[in-house]
């Protein structure tokens, strides 16, 4: 016996190229303070080994594509590795600062953490002990905190439930 007339599931986030290119705008319109030319913005996702993960190399692909070349993005649980992220950023420009900032809907544990956090293995403690940065800044801030990333939410489920 079920319990529901009818059980509907949304697309994710980055499920369209429309969804892509709003993504980009919306994250670059967040960063925009820190987009000065002189910083490397990363972007920290989570990663996993199933065949999804090729999100993250698609949506990098999709920044450069869109002139954000200073943007770029990275892992906790798989590639991008927060090493490629250390080269990639160190090979791709002459970067003063760094931006450190979660791509994932809330800003837990891997961003406080491994992000943020005081462990030698943290992309803060990692970037720092390159020595190649003048200065490094982390925001805590997961995506569902942007008011565009809500509303790309909001649509996914109205189209979910029209269904």
């Amino acid at each position: 016996q079920t319990k529901f007339e009818c059980l509907a599931i949304g697309v994710p986030l980055l499920y369209s190229e429309s969804d892509i290119q709003s993504v980009i705008q919306v994250i670059t319109e967040d960063t925009k303070s820190f987009n000065d030319g002189q910083t490397a913005i990363c972007l920290m996702g989570h990663g996993s080994d199933a065949d999804a993960n090729i999100i993250y190399s698609d949506f990098q692909q999709k920044l450069r594509e869109t002139s954000h070349r200073n943007y770029y993005i990275g892992t906790v649980e798989a590639d991008p590795t927060l090493e490629q992220l250390l080269e990639q950023v160190q090979s791709g420009g002459n970067y003063e600062k760094v931006l450190l900032q979660p791509l994932m809907v809330v800003a837990g544990d891997h961003a406080n953490n491994d992000m943020a956090g005081s462990d030698d293995d943290s992309w803060l403690s990692q970037f720092k002990a390159s020595g190649k940065f003048d200065k490094i800044d982390t925001q805590i801030n997961g995506l569902g905190e942007i008011e565009g990333i809500q509303k790309l939410y909001v649509e996914h489920t109205a189209a979910a439930m029209s269904k």
